[in-house]
């Protein structure tokens, strides 16, 4: 996927991640800039992969590697109906703390895609293979 110019590099791995899932497109993004919360909005584009947001709520369940203090909420914009957008946010967390969990985060979406158990019996079909997507803007590493 090709992301605009300015957006904000910290923000690649998990919106890379989050595109990769079926269905799911973000939207929107920002990394906080260390002053406030690291924020990912996306849109369930194809309904009929609705329980591909089974993969969303499983990587932000701290049972399955999620983060305590990492959310993702259906967000209410004013926007047309059939649109619902949901926000994945980092809470307390900021700057550099935020930028690795977002990678971690990533890495459990991946590790999801792939796993043939979650894969069967929560997607109804085996792995996923998967073509990481990768913007022009490379690896992103995290500052504060």
């Amino acid at each position: 996927m090709k992301y605009p110019s300015d957006m904000d590099y910290e923000c690649v791995p998990l919106c890379n991640a989050l595109n990769a899932i079926p269905g799911i497109r973000t939207v929107e993004s920002c990394c906080g800039h260390s002053k406030t919360e690291f924020m990912i909005w996306f849109v369930l584009h194809d309904r009929s992969k609705v329980r591909y947001l089974n993969v969303v709520a499983r990587v932000f369940d701290r049972r399955y590697g999620g983060i305590p203090g990492w959310t993702c909420q259906l967000d209410n914009h004013d926007l047309p109906k059939d649109t619902p957008f949901f926000l994945v946010r980092s809470g307390s967390f900021r700057g550099a703390q935020a930028c690795e969990h977002s990678k971690r985060i990533a890495e459990n979406i991946y590790h999801h895609l792939k796993h043939k158990a979650f894969c069967r019996a929560f997607l109804g079909r085996g792995p996923h293979r998967l073509r990481r997507r990768v913007s022009s803007q490379g690896t992103a590493t995290c500052s504060s």
